[in-house]
């Protein structure tokens, strides 16, 4: 899958289940938003990818600052459900739904990382790119012990 089909697929699943990833309601208005600060370009690639790619209409929104309420200290992560419910009580009627974009790691009780989460049925998803970072992933292999190529694009 790739990365925007991964990030459109978590702003639909948020959504009406008569709504398909690759035949998406031109009318829907998917709100893209940073939870802490975000590199713009970041966003403005998520936006224009989602735009291009699945013909809705996307606006970039405010961002909503770092989640402290969610942070669990014992884990060194964020606490995803608890991002959900206060994007939920934000949520702006009159955008269909809204993509919270973080660089920060999150997890679901169950799970010890997830890359993001939707709500079942309903109009928010939060989506995480920390785990997507090449550092992150050549951090995990030299903690594991593994050799760890040099990125080609150091």
């Amino acid at each position: 899958m790739h990365r925007r089909d991964f990030l459109f697929s978590s702003a639909l699943a948020a959504g009406a289940r008569s709504r398909t990833v690759h035949g998406a309601d031109r009318s829907m208005t998917l709100r893209v938003a940073p939870l802490e600060a975000v590199d713009q370009a970041l966003l403005a690639s998520v936006a224009e990818s989602l735009r291009h790619g699945y013909g809705v209409g996307v606006e970039l929104g405010a961002g909503f600052g770092t989640p402290e309420f969610a942070w669990d200290g014992a884990r060194g992560q964020y606490n995803a459900p608890l991002i959900l419910r206060r994007l939920l009580d934000s949520f702006v009627p009159g955008s269909d739904r809204l993509l919270a974009v973080t660089g920060l790691d999150l997890y679901i009780p169950m799970l010890s990382f997830v890359y993001g989460q939707a709500q079942l049925g309903g109009s928010v998803a939060v989506v995480s790119m920390a785990r997507l970072r090449p550092e992150w992933r050549r951090a995990v292999l030299a903690h594991a012990g593994k050799p760890v190529a040099p990125d080609a694009n150091a």
